[in-house]
C-alpha cells in the first residue's frame, strides 16, 4: 500500500512537470518561427538598401532601450497568459486532482501557495469520497473548503492582472517614448533599427523559455515522493484491538461497579452495618463487639480458649466493671430490638466467661414467649420460672439446674405461657429475683426484645446493667432512635450496647430493598389461656403448637433469606 501510494505521488507530480514542459515547448515553437521570420527579414531589408555596415552609436542605444522595454513586455504577456491558464484551470477544473501545468511558471509565491493548498484540499476529498461517500459530514466540509480556496485563487488572480495591466501600460509608453526618438533617425536606419529590435525581443523570450525548460527537466529528473518509508512492514499480530488492554480496563470497569453496587447497598441498606451507625445516632456507651462465629457450635469460649471472639468477651466482662457491676449490683439484662441478633448466643458466653474468673454465674431464661439458652446448653425446660411462679413448684431448687460448665447454672423458662407480662410483675418474681440474687455471684437475665413486647421494661427494677444486642445487618436503623429514647429517659439501668456479628466491610451487605418481618410471634393469638392450665399434658400441647410454627417460619425464613444455621 505505501509502495502504491509513492508511486502515485511521484506520477502526479511528474504529471505537473510534463505538462510545463509540453506548454514550454509550444511556446518555443511559436516564438522560433517568428524569429526565423524576423531573421529573415533583416537579411532582405539589408540586400534591398545595400546596408553593409553597422547602426550608429545612437541608433543602438535606441535599439537597446526598446529590446528591454519589449523583453519586459513579452514577459507580462506570458504572466497574463499563465493567468488566463489558471483561471481556466480553477473554474472548469473536473474531479480529478492534480496540479496548474503551468504553476512553475508563476513568479507570485502567494498564488504558488494557494494552488499547493488547492490540490492537496481536492486531493483529500477525493480520498474521502472513496472511504466515507458522497454525503459524508467530511466531504461536505471538504467540498467547502475548496470552494473557499477556489474563490481565494481568483481573487488572487484578478489582483495580479491589475498589476501586470498596470505595468504593461507602463512599459508600452515608455516604448513609445523611445520609438519617437528612433522616428528622428535616418529612414534605413530606422527601417533597419525597427527589424532588428523585433529579433532582439524574440530572441530574449526564446532565451527565458529555455531556461524554463531547463529548470522543469531537472524538477522532473529530480522528483521524490513525499512519503519516506523508515521501518519496513512486518507481521507481529494485530495492532487493535490489543486483547490484553481490554482486559485491563475490563478489570477496572468491574471492580468500579462492584465497589459502586457495594457503595449503594450500603447507603441505601436501612440495617446497622457498622458501630459508628450506632455511635452517631445514640449516646449509649459502647460494651463491646463480637465477631461472627464461623462455627455450629453456640459455646465459643471456655478455659484455655485463646481465640478472637473469646477475647471479645473477656473484653466485655471486664468493661461491665465500669458500667457499675460489682458485689452488690451485679445483675445484667440482655436484651435486643427484634428477634435473631444474637441475644441468647451473647448471654451464653458471656456468663461462661464470668465462670471462668471463679464466680457462681446463674443464667435466667426469663424470654418466656421463645426460651432458647435452655436448648442451647442441652437441659431441660421443666420445670422453670412459669411453674414456679405459678405455684406448680415450691421449692426454688427445683428450678435451678446445673449444666455441664463448672460454675454455670441455668433458670429455665419452663412451660410457654399464655400471659408472660402478667407473670413478671407478679409479688412473687421479685421473690424470685431476690432469691437468685442471694445464691450466685453474678445473675444474667436472657428477656424478649424490647421492640415487639415490654417484657424487657418491666425488669428495670430487678437489673443493674442493661446491655443491648444489636447486629449487624441485621437490626434495622430506625430502632436506634427507640434506644436513644430508652437511654435519655432512663427506662433502663446503665444502658450500654453490644455490636454482635461483626464482618468484614463489604463481604456481607444487606440487599437493596430486602424487607424484614420485624414482628416477634410470641405467643399473640395462640389461642391457650389459663383455662388449660399449667400441667404438663397443657404444656406439651402448647409446647408443639409453638414448635411447629417455629418450624414453619424457620423454613420460610430459609428459602427467602437463604441464612446459614450459625449461632450468633
Amino acid at each position: 500500500l505505501f509502495e502504491i501510494y509513492e508511486r502515485d505521488g511521484i506520477a502526479e507530480k511528474n504529471e505537473t512537470a510534463r505538462k510545463t514542459i509540453d506548454f514550454i515547448d509550444a511556446r518555443l515553437r511559436l516564438v522560433t518561427a517568428q524569429l526565423d521570420s524576423v531573421e529573415a527579414n533583416i537579411q532582405n531589408y539589408k540586400a534591398k538598401q545595400s546596408l553593409t555596415g553597422d547602426l550608429t552609436e545612437q541608433a543602438k542605444q535606441y535599439l537597446t532601450r526598446i529590446t528591454d522595454y519589449e523583453e519586459k513586455g513579452s514577459g507580462v504577456r506570458i504572466q497574463l497568459d499563465v493567468l488566463d491558464q489558471i483561471k481556466n484551470y480553477v473554474v472548469n477544473k473536473g474531479s480529478k486532482p492534480g496540479t496548474v501545468p503551468s504553476l512553475l511558471i508563476n513568479q507570485d509565491p502567494i498564488l504558488g501557495k494557494l494552488l499547493d493548498d488547492l490540490y492537496q484540499t481536492e486531493f483529500l476529498e477525493n480520498a474521502s469520497k472513496s472511504v466515507s461517500g458522497e454525503k459524508s459530514n467530511e466531504m461536505i466540509l471538504l467540498r467547502d473548503k475548496v470552494e473557499r480556496e477556489k474563490s481565494d485563487i481568483l481573487e488572487n488572480i484578478s489582483n495580479i492582472r491589475r498589476n501586470l495591466l498596470t505595468e504593461q501600460k507602463d512599459i508600452d509608453n515608455a516604448l513609445n517614448f523611445a520609438q519617437s526618438q528612433i522616428n528622428e533617425l535616418p529612414e534605413k536606419e530606422k527601417g533597419l533599427l525597427e527589424i532588428s529590435r523585433q529579433q532582439a525581443v524574440k530572441n530574449g523570450i526564446y532565451l527565458y523559455l529555455l531556461q524554463k525548460r531547463e529548470e522543469t527537466a531537472l524538477s522532473y529528473a529530480s522528483t521524490i515522493a513525499d512519503l519516506k518509508i523508515i521501518d519496513n512492514p512486518s507481521i507481529s499480530g494485530p495492532i487493535s484491538p490489543i486483547a490484553q488492554n481490554y482486559y485491563i480496563v475490563g478489570l477496572l470497569i468491574g471492580v468500579l461497579i462492584s465497589v459502586s453496587i457495594i457503595v449503594a447497598k450500603e447507603q441505601f441498606n436501612n440495617k446497622v452495618l457498622f458501630r459508628d451507625d450506632v455511635e452517631e445516632k445514640t449516646d449509649m456507651p459502647f460494651a463491646g463487639e463480637i465477631i461472627q462465629a464461623n462455627q455450629n457450635r453456640p459455646i465459643v469460649i471456655y478455659d484455655g480458649k485463646r481465640s478472637i471472639i473469646a477475647e471479645q468477651f473477656r473484653s466485655i466482662r471486664t468493661n461491665l466493671n465500669y458500667l457499675g457491676l460489682d458485689e452488690k449490683h451485679k445483675t445484667i439484662m440482655l436484651t435486643s430490638c427484634i428477634p435473631g441478633e444474637g441475644k441468647s448466643f451473647t448471654a451464653v458466653n458471656l456468663a461462661i466467661s464470668f465462670t471462668l474468673t471463679g464466680k457462681k454465674v446463674a443464667l435466667m431464661e426469663i424470654d418466656l414467649r421463645r426460651p432458647k439458652l435452655s436448648k442451647l446448653l442441652s437441659v431441660d425446660r421443666e420445670p422453670g420460672i412459669t411453674n414456679y411462679l405459678v405455684k406448680n413448684v415450691s421449692a426454688i431448687e427445683s428450678i435451678i439446674k446445673e449444666t455441664s460448665i463448672p460454675n454455670l447454672y441455668i433458670i429455665p423458662a419452663g412451660v410457654i405461657p399464655p400471659n408472660p407480662t402478667e407473670l413478671i410483675i407478679k409479688d412473687g418474681f421479685k421473690q424470685m429475683i431476690d432469691e437468685i440474687k442471694s445464691r450466685f455471684d453474678i445473675i444474667i437475665i436472657d428477656t424478649a426484645p424490647v421492640g415487639p413486647v415490654t417484657d424487657a421494661l418491666l425488669l428495670k427494677d430487678y437489673v443493674d446493667v442493661s446491655l443491648f444486642v444489636i447486629r449487624h445487618d441485621r437490626t434495622p436503623k430506625v430502632f436506634l432512635r427507640t434506644i436513644n429514647d430508652y437511654y435519655v429517659q432512663k427506662k433502663f439501668n446503665n444502658m450500654a450496647f453490644i455490636f454482635n456479628g461483626v464482618k468484614k466491610r463489604g463481604i456481607v451487605i444487606g440487599p437493596i430493598g430486602k424487607s424484614y418481618g420485624y414482628g416477634y410471634g410470641y405467643g399473640y393469638g395462640y389461642g391457650y389461656g389459663y383455662g388449660y392450665g399449667y400441667s404438663s399434658t397443657n404444656d406439651e400441647k402448647t409446647g408443639n403448637i409453638s414448635i411447629i410454627r417455629d418450624t414453619i417460619k424457620r423454613v420460610k425464613k430459609f428459602f427467602r433469606r437463604k441464612r446459614d444455621s450459625r449461632y450468633y
